[in-house]
């Protein structure tokens, strides 16, 4: 145990684990860094115990909280196991990616959410219907421009298979249709070719080269992956489906956030198979998604929603499968789920008793301006134009606020005691040195 504020403690290995990751924010020599850290992390419990006692937050929106953010992590930490994010790349790898950006193409495309609207258009430019009136009709959704215009693009720009596609096929030549993604299909064609202009040179950009390929093969790869779990679950849309769904967002207006009815729930729109036993998505399911964070389906389309439901459903086999796979039990997952649920109740305590009792007033701005520029010779405080008065005012809002969170914080020191262990805390060593370039901040 390091520390002890109140009911909860602090132990060496929380701290070190804060240290590594927050190690970019607290640039000081390692005694002032640790005691620093520290006392941010001894503020957070004040506060957290304060708001505990308060009960700021009702049970059931912690649970709430709690079940959201499990569900976030969950199919994060499933993303990384299906697709590692160090993904090996070669050395031919990254000179074919700056080779290919030695050629531009002049693009056009018509898009698609589903493979039928993909094989109408299709058809009918084989049929002699010109490829800009078609785009024209096709290209409706906003995805891409409506005459399909992508201008030039260099090799490597687009998603796979769309990229290689451009890059090989001949001038004129009608491409596709591909799906690109989960949801997306594309019909292509190339109008012209060039030389780019001359990259700068590998070395410079050989880790970004490193990235991009390493994005696009952990695309592939976990597209690959989810089209394995929906044959394994046997994930099957009900006809239907998106059109009940249809009419139940045109029923309300256009907005599907109406009243929750019982025909909702007996109402189907897919199907799957969950720890070996049928399993539905239905109505309300979908309407409950679609009052948390889920992003709104284009509800002008048929195709689109019947995706979105097929994305939603989705979600909920990854979440089996990270179950089975036991990494719900993952320590770095139940410290997250932790965080994002004392970062809610944090951020409750904080807008009740900080933000929202700071006033900034032309006293205050006076008062920052000269903290901030004592000793030299600026222009007159009422001199400033307006766009440096607002960053005045935001830096001020910002002195005011962070003097309050200390005092309030001190004046629970009073409420809640606070012991160190002062001798462990001299013995432990400030990893901030260990961080490798690049390495996430917290």
């Amino acid at each position: 145990m390091l520390a002890r504020v109140g009911n909860r403690t602090i132990t060496a290995g929380e701290f070190l684990d804060y240290a590594r990751t927050a190690g970019g924010r607290y640039p000081w020599l390692p005694d002032s860094a640790k005691r620093m850290l520290l006392q941010d992390i001894i503020r957070r419990d004040l506060m957290l115990e304060e708001a505990e006692q308060r009960g700021l937050m009702k049970p059931a929106a912690v649970q709430a909280l709690r079940s959201g953010a499990e569900d976030e992590l969950l199919v994060g930490a499933m993303s990384d196991a299906l697709a590692p994010r160090d993904i090996p790349v070669s050395a031919a790898e990254i000179d074919s990616s700056y080779r290919w950006r030695k050629t531009e193409y002049k693009l056009q495309v018509i898009y698609a959410p589903e493979p039928r609207t993909a094989d109408a258009a299709r058809s009918r430019l084989l049929a002699g219907e010109p490829f800009d009136q078609l785009a024209l009709r096709f290209n409706v959704t906003g995805m891409v421009p409506a005459n399909g215009e992508l201008g030039w693009v260099p090799g490597g720009a687009m998603p796979e298979p769309l990229d290689t596609r451009m890059r090989e096929s001949r001038i004129g030549e009608i491409i596709g249709p591909l799906r690109v993604g989960s949801d997306s299909w594309f019909i292509a064609r190339v109008q012209e070719r060039r030389p780019a202009a001359q990259p700068p040179p590998l070395p410079a950009i050989r880790e970004q080269l490193i990235e991009q390929i390493r994005d696009r093969k952990r695309r592939a790869i976990i597209q690959r992956a989810i089209e394995s779990l929906t044959s394994e679950y046997g994930l099957k849309l009900e006809p239907g489906g998106a059109q009940a769904l249809f009419m139940r967002a045109n029923r309300a207006a256009g907005d599907s956030s109406g009243i929750e009815t019982p025909a909702d729930a007996q109402t189907v729109l897919a199907r799957y198979e969950a720890v070996n036993r049928p399993a539905t998505y239905t109505l309300a399911d979908a309407l409950a998604d679609l009052q948390g964070p889920a992003e709104r389906p284009n509800f002008s389309s048929v195709p689109a929603l019947e995706r979105w439901i097929e994305s939603r459903v989705v979600r909920r086999l990854l979440l089996i499968e990270a179950k089975r796979r036991h990494l719900h039990e993952d320590p770095a997952v139940a410290r997250g789920i932790e965080d994002r649920v004392e970062g809610a109740v944090l951020q409750s305590l904080y807008d009740t008793e900080i933000a929202s009792q700071i006033q900034v007033t032309e006293a205050d701005m006076r008062a920052e301006y000269q903290r901030r520029v004592g000793g030299m010779n600026p222009r007159p405080f009422e001199a400033m134009p307006p766009e440096l008065r607002e960053q005045l005012r935001s830096l001020t809002l910002e002195t005011k606020r962070d003097e309050r969170l200390k005092q309030f914080t001190s004046a629970l020191r009073s409420k809640y005691p606070v012991a160190v262990n002062e001798a462990l805390l001299r013995r432990l060593e400030w990893p901030a040195a260990q961080l490798a370039p690049g390495a996430p901040q917290g």
